[in-house]
């Protein structure tokens, strides 16, 4: 399993980020997700089963953890592997701390995956922190 974590702080409220990142249907605001299908509304319960679509790929998720302002999902059949996302949103002086975590156990080699899967993944997760707080202070 290979771990990675991107943060940023948010000058709003943990409420009102949380209000953006813990809505499955606000993944197009603030994601490369096209279109969610199915998402259940926020916030979701543990078990709640989803899908997502980008230009590339449709995933299937499912809820592992939806709690106050933390988020927990996975999906089992991606390209590169088992992929577990998450999302938190906790209080950061006056504003809030955002951070975005991935879990990939990689279907291909461990090599290919921290050389390729992983930094993809992690470059692709600093563009939805950016967006995400775009989204919320513009």
């Amino acid at each position: 399993m290979l771990q990675f974590e991107v943060f940023t702080s948010v000058p709003r409220p943990p409420e009102t980020v949380w209000a953006v990142v813990g809505d499955l249907r606000s993944l197009p605001r603030w994601t490369d997700v096209e279109h969610v299908e199915d998402a259940p509304a926020a916030p979701p319960e543990r078990g709640a089963r989803f899908d997502t679509v980008t230009r590339e790929l449709r995933l299937s998720w499912v809820v592992l953890t939806s709690d106050t302002h933390l988020l927990e999902v996975k999906a089992d059949d991606t390209p590169c592997g088992r992929l577990g996302l998450g999302v938190s949103v906790a209080p950061d002086g006056p504003g809030s701390r955002l951070v975005l975590a991935g879990l990939l156990d990689p279907s291909c080699s461990t090599l290919r995956a921290r050389t390729v899967e992983v930094p993809r993944l992690r470059r692709r997760l600093d563009r939805w922190a950016a967006r995400a707080t775009a989204t919320v202070t513009g």
